[in-house]
C-alpha cells in the first residue's frame, strides 16, 4: 500500500489550521495498477476533511460548494489550463478511478468497483482542487498540501494498520 498508517507512531488525532480533527475512516482508490488510500477527518460538528496520499507526500482537503458548473472531465485535458471558481489552475491528472476498499465512519461512499472521473488540479499558491465527477452533480474538495514534516497532521496517519 505505501507509506502511511501503520508503518509508525500511534496518534489517531491532530491538527490543522488550528482545529483538532480524528480520524474515523479510509478508502482506498486506484487505476491502473496505482493506489492510493484517502483518510476522512472529522472535525467537531458535521465538518469532514480528507488526508490523501500524493506522490510520496499528502494533501489536506475540505469539500466547497461550487456556484459554477464543472465542465465534462473528457474536457479536461492534461496540462491544460482551466478556472474553477475564477481561480486558473492546470490540470495535473485526469483519470478513470475505483474504490477498492472502505474502512470506518464514512460520510459518503462510491459503490465498489465502479469507475468514475477524478480531476487533480494545481496552481502557483500550492492549492490542489480535486473534482470527484463520482456523482451527479460533480463534487469538488480544495486542498493545500501538508509537508512530511508536520507532526501535529500527518502523526495522525500512523495509528492505522495497513490494509
Amino acid at each position: 500500500m505505501g507509506h502511511g498508517p501503520g508503518d509508525k507512531g500511534s496518534c489517531a488525532a491532530g491538527r490543522i489550521q488550528d482545529r483538532t480533527f480524528t480520524l474515523v475512516g479510509r478508502l482506498q482508490y486506484g487505476y491502473d495498477g496505482r493506489r492510493w488510500t484517502e483518510w476522512i477527518a472529522a472535525f467537531d460538528g458535521e465538518r469532514t476533511g480528507t488526508l490523501s496520499e500524493d506522490n510520496g507526500a499528502f494533501v489536506f482537503s475540505l469539500l466547497f460548494a461550487l456556484t459554477q458548473p464543472l465542465p465534462p472531465a473528457e474536457q479536461l485535458r492534461l496540462g491544460a489550463t482551466t478556472a474553477v471558481e475564477g481561480q486558473s489552475y492546470t490540470i495535473a491528472s485526469n483519470e478513470q478511478v475505483a474504490l477498492f476498499a472502505a474502512q470506518g465512519e464514512l460520510p459518503k461512499l462510491p459503490e465498489l468497483g465502479r469507475p468514475f472521473a477524478v480531476v487533480e488540479l494545481r496552481n502557483e499558491r500550492g492549492l490542489v482542487p480535486s473534482l470527484d465527477y463520482g456523482s451527479a452533480p460533480p463534487t469538488a474538495a480544495l486542498g493545500r498540501s501538508v509537508p512530511t514534516s508536520a507532526p501535529n497532521c500527518v502523526c495522525a496517519l500512523y495509528r492505522w494498520r495497513p490494509w
